[in-house]
């Protein structure tokens, strides 16, 4: 009799524990592994999303978007145009391994350089003034003035294309801030108390520009000029 009860118990357990128990195989597990995994795809969702938008930047500066149309210099250094090109686009990344400390915090962080310490403040020789960033011819020497401010000073861009112009509030003053037109280089303001024929002064800052000897202006040659220039031979 006792055989029999605890045989009957046996096969109650059985009954019972058996559906649970194979229930629980049917179930995902997650091994640590996996978890490790699943934690790395989400970082490597992150590097991917960034990597595109880089990929994209460069896509769209390589389909020549957005476009600018600027004059620049030929091979005879004689200035051209205006010439429809891509603008120049880069990561703040990219900018600090072309420029030096002072020119990326001025050029590429709208920095303002101390009052009479620019290089270029005196300078007296005949030539062009071009971007630092991207090399656009912006000014020439004819159209330089002393206004003593202690910044390079001009009364007109040397192609009112290649100087591009927006409203800037900061330090609780409205100014006409000025930009390169190629690659958005911040070069200083302009205003309304200049000498003629313009009446306006160009106040800049010496570490946004490159000077260039009038008798070297053909080192400034873009390659967009040369391709107008076959294209025009060609027909």
């Amino acid at each position: 009799m006792r055989s029999l009860v605890i045989g009957s118990l046996l096969a109650l357990t059985v009954l019972v524990v058996w559906p649970w128990a194979k229930g629980l195989r049917g179930l995902p597990t997650v091994s640590p592994s996996a978890a490790h995994e699943s934690g790395t795809s989400e970082n490597e969702v992150g590097t991917q999303d960034e990597t595109e938008a880089k990929t994209k930047a460069n896509q769209q500066q390589t389909q020549g978007e957005p476009m600018v149309s600027v004059q620049v210099f030929n091979t005879s250094g004689k200035l051209v145009g205006p010439i429809e090109m891509a603008k120049v686009v880069k990561t703040d990344a990219e900018w600090k391994k072309l420029l030096t400390p002072e020119q990326f915090e001025i050029a590429r962080q709208s920095g303002t350089e101390r009052a009479f310490c620019g290089t270029l403040l005196d300078n007296k020789k005949k030539g062009v003034y071009s971007c630092v960033c991207c090399g656009l011819p912006l000014f020439s020497s004819e159209a330089k003035f002393n206004s003593g401010t202690g910044w390079p000073s001009f009364f007109q861009p040397i192609a009112p294309q290649n100087v591009s112009e927006k409203e800037d509030r900061s330090h609780g003053m409205v100014r006409v801030e000025i930009n390169c037109a190629r690659c958005d280089g911040h070069l200083g303001h302009v205003f309304p108390d200049g000498p003629p024929p313009t009446g306006q002064r160009h106040c800049l800052n010496s570490e946004s520009l490159k000077f260039t000897d009038e008798e070297k202006l053909a080192e400034l040659a873009d390659p967009a000029a040369e391709k107008k220039s076959d294209a025009k031979s060609d027909k």
